[in-house]
């Protein structure tokens, strides 16, 4: 080996060495793989890294070829921060416009009072108003706090029930982007996505050689994609076990399926299923409990929709994306002498008088785009409270028994035992 290859080999060690502890890590190995966690130990011939699945991975120096910190939103503003000229009111706009679509709307107030002092347009009044809508909608979606001693003032609850709404019922930020990953479509151009540690570089790198990388020019042509289309594309190359590229995409606002939702499905839904008398009670009746509430909560949002998209009974859906027609938020609501399916309670009236009506159309078509043909594993972190028993693998319900059903599919009539659902 020269001198040159030599010193060349001691310099890569000396930068994997230098800086390594303190933060979450991307470590990079030969052969493309790669490792997040944090840096708990090393020596002259391994580094440990505590991955973020709490797993301990021992990996010797030589097949590391570098370790990088992982940059956040707000490491990253505090970096564009430093660089724009204070006394620039295209710096300091540009700065809070970039804020704004990262979701860092405090700092992204901030930045643009900053840009209004310098200069008072009708532009920077505009991004203005559009960040503090954002901020009063944060606001008024944050759950109430935990109960402190002491008398409390009699209120009225929001959600139409008398119960409390706990934040560990609902999901978190992190699995509402999980959510969202998994269900964004090619179409959904208009929603903000942020890629995170160069995970385009490292997919294009992964992929060099492969299928439609094969060809001349097909980085380029990948690069140039919309960043929906990039990534339904990457998440149709990705082995569903490998999180690696996942956790490095973050849809940072609402694709089409939850805004569709949120405007079309849940107004009807919340009228005859989330009703305090019946799901949207102080109990899972029959398992099942959803959250009515006024105005938009974005956390109750994914959380009824995640339910529902995981609910089952006697192994049927209440969304079945494979066979909209047959799921049961339909089926449901149809009346007896039209659905496949009945109810196992009684609810009069009936939501739907016919598949023709408009509102059953809406839910139907909404079902029909939903991307499956099985719920994805969202692999969130949420436990469903109430007792409720969701199936959130993705994996198909199990079939109804064919021997002791709960109800009689005709008629509709309990069976012993059975809850009103």
């Amino acid at each position: 080996m020269s001198k040159t290859s030599v010193l060349v080999a001691m310099l890569a060690v000396l930068l994997i060495c230098v800086s390594v502890y303190g933060g979450v890590k991307i470590v990079q190995l030969k052969g493309g793989h790669e490792l997040r966690g944090e840096v708990v130990k090393q020596d002259d011939g391994s580094v440990q890294i505590k991955t973020d699945s709490g797993v301990v991975v021992t990996v010797a120096k030589d097949q590391i070829v570098s370790i990088t910190d992982v940059v956040t939103p707000e490491d990253k503003y505090l970096k564009l921060s430093a660089k724009a000229d204070p006394k620039s009111f295209e710096d300091q706009y540009k700065l809070a416009e970039w804020a704004f679509k990262a979701e860092l709307y405090k700092e992204a107030k901030k930045a643009i009072a900053r840009a209004l002092k310098l200069r008072n347009n009708v532009k920077a009044r505009a991004l203005s108003l559009q960040i503090e809508s954002r901020l009063k909608a944060a606001a008024l979606s944050k759950v109430e706090p935990k109960d402190e001693p002491g008398p409390k003032p009699r209120t009225t609850q929001p959600w139409g029930s008398s119960t409390r709404l706990k934040p560990e019922w609902l999901v978190s930020i992190e699995d509402i982007y999980k959510i969202r990953l998994e269900e964004i479509r090619e179409d959904d151009s208009a929603v903000s996505i942020n890629f995170k540690n160069d995970v385009i570089e490292r997919f294009i790198k992964s992929m060099r050689g492969r299928d439609e990388f094969e060809a001349p020019g097909a980085d380029d042509a990948f690069r140039a994609l919309s960043r929906s289309r990039k990534v339904v594309y990457m998440l149709g190359k990705i082995d569903r076990d490998d999180t690696s590229f996942r956790r490095d995409i973050e849809v940072r606002t609402d694709p089409k399926f939850m805004t569709e939702f949120r405007s079309r499905v849940w107004p009807i839904v919340s009228q005859y299923c989330a009703a305090a008398h019946c799901h949207g009670g102080d109990v899972a009746r029959g398992g099942l409990k959803l959250f009515s509430v006024s105005g938009k909560y974005e956390k109750v949002d994914y959380t009824n929709f995640l339910i529902l998209s995981s609910y089952s009974k006697n192994g049927r859906r209440l969304i079945y994306r494979d066979n909209p027609a047959k799921s049961l938020l339909l089926q449901y609501a149809l009346p007896k002498d039209q659905a496949e399916y009945q109810h196992p309670g009684k609810i009069e009236p009936k939501a739907f008088r016919n598949r023709r009506q408009a509102s059953y159309r809406k839910i139907h078509a909404w079902i029909r785009s939903l991307k499956g043909p099985i719920s994805p594993n969202y692999r969130v972190l949420w436990k469903p409270p109430f007792g409720m028993k969701l199936n959130l693998s993705g994996r198909p319900a199990l079939p109804a028994s064919e021997t002791a059903p709960s109800t009689d599919e005709k008629t509709g009539d309990k069976k012993k035992g059975d809850l009103p659902i």
